[in-house]
């Protein structure tokens, strides 16, 4: 059930004018980013735990495992 409503989003993703993906391509690429960043000018202590993204209701959330 999972597998068939991730396949629906995606292709509901593609076919939408909305440009979802695209905001979601960004949001992602400048959390990345700014992990990279704070490694290489050592400034600030990156994340040492997971940052899940639901691109669906855009929230996120920080866990420890």
């Amino acid at each position: 059930m999972m597998h068939s409503l991730l396949i629906q989003e995606c292709m509901h993703c593609e076919l939408d004018d909305d440009d979802v993906l695209h905001a979601v391509s960004s949001f992602l690429g400048g959390c990345a980013a700014q992990e990279v960043i704070k490694i290489l000018t050592r400034q600030y202590t990156p994340l040492h735990t997971y940052c899940l993204y639901d691109a669906l209701t855009s929230n996120t959330g920080v866990y420890a495992l």
